[in-house]
């Protein structure tokens, strides 16, 4: 995928409704990872919630067994990672990342990058792990 720019807006957490523009934020690679991003004010800090996914639709078997492998550890192990969370009401498997926004738009550039990075690794190992277990999950 080639290299794009996201805006990252500020969203009210009591509403859901988008309030400002944040920022905008080049992506260099792994982008079709990335469903969704935005920024809520927690407790007087900004807190960046990414939303992760598979850069491809998935098959209905594959769907619980790529939450059954994956290890979110693997992206909260990242040590700006504040939590990772499963989101299982999506059509595919999504993770939402939460990380507190840096002044720095490089450095949260980096931090968003090293997230996906980290991601498609995680990814490439569940689907390699998983790809002879249709019977178990049909």
């Amino acid at each position: 995928m080639e290299p794009f720019a996201v805006i990252l807006m500020r969203k009210d957490s009591e509403t859901g409704f988008f309030e400002s523009e944040v920022g905008s934020y080049n992506i260099p690679s792994m982008g079709e990872y990335l469903e969704s991003i935005f920024v809520i004010d927690k407790e007087e800090e900004d807190m960046v919630h990414l939303r992760i996914t598979t850069a491809t639709p998935v098959k209905d078997w594959e769907y619980s067994a790529i939450y059954d492998y994956y290890d979110e550890d693997r992206v909260s192990a990242l040590d700006f990672v504040i939590k990772v969370e499963p989101i299982e009401d999506d059509y595919d498997p999504l993770w939402e990342v939460t990380f507190k926004l840096l002044d720095n738009i490089e450095e949260t550039e980096e931090q968003i990058q090293k997230i996906l990075e980290t991601h498609h690794i995680e990814l490439q190992e569940v689907m390699q792990e998983i790809k002879d277990k249709e019977e178990e999950y049909k």
